[in-house]
């Protein structure tokens, strides 16, 4: 799902599904303006949200990079964001996890207004852990003015996930300081628990790089179990 163009405009592709009772997909990658490139007419400044139905059940089979379910990723000029909003049940079975704002875009994926909300995380097979998430990640770009945000927030219900790798704010890969622009990632868990091997929060690639801000909120009756290494 995804609009794009060569030349600055506000349209957003948008897909509506939450009048649906339910939403089964099996395929290789779910991308929300989840392939942004430069130079191109039809994918450069990707913009899209897409509202899932009541119940979802989604197998994606896709690459590790960028993950099989992808939200917000850019390499081009200046997009106008990306919004995944989850259902009331979301059971979200990949091997390789989830990407959220990726280089030069900001975007979010949250539950909707439907009430006792849940998401579980699971690899293709329903039971072991997805490889990562990637949550407001510049890693893969370099010097850029686009400010690039990931937002995770699933402060409207329960989180029922298991993760190798939690990567919350990673700047640019760049040795140039940036005046403007810069990397955020946020993840805010309420209700349920997020089991991770390694967490990486705010993490600077370079001491010369643009700005990088990670922030994980850990809320309410929430858990979040860190088996490894924390890096901030």
């Amino acid at each position: 799902i995804r609009q794009g163009g060569s030349a600055n405009f506000t349209g957003t592709a948008a897909l509506d599904l939450s009048g649906l009772g339910s939403f089964t997909v099996a395929a290789r990658q779910l991308l929300v303006a989840g392939d942004g490139t430069n130079g191109d007419p039809i994918r450069d400044r990707p913009s899209a949200s897409l509202k899932l139905a009541r119940n979802n059940f989604i197998t994606l089979h896709g690459p590790s990079y960028p993950p099989a379910l992808t939200v917000g990723f850019n390499i081009g000029n200046t997009p106008n964001g990306a919004a995944l909003t989850l259902g009331q049940t979301n059971y979200i079975f990949s091997d390789a996890g989830m990407g959220v704002g990726m280089n030069r875009i900001q975007a979010s994926v949250a539950f909707g207004a439907f009430p006792k909300a849940l998401a579980v995380f699971r690899d293709r097979a329903g039971t072991g852990r997805q490889d990562r998430w990637l949550i407001g990640d510049a890693m893969n770009t370099g010097y850029s003015g686009v400010t690039n945000a990931g937002v995770v927030d699933f402060s409207g219900g329960t989180v029922d996930a298991r993760v190798g790798l939690v990567v919350v704010g990673r700047g640019i890969n760049d040795t140039r300081g940036n005046a403007t622009g810069g990397t955020a990632g946020t993840l805010t868990l309420n209700a349920g628990t997020l089991d991770v091997n390694t967490l990486v929060v705010g993490y600077q690639m370079n001491s010369n790089s643009s700005r990088v801000v990670g922030t994980v909120n850990v809320d309410g009756a929430a858990r979040l179990q860190v088996n490894n290494t924390i890096q901030l």
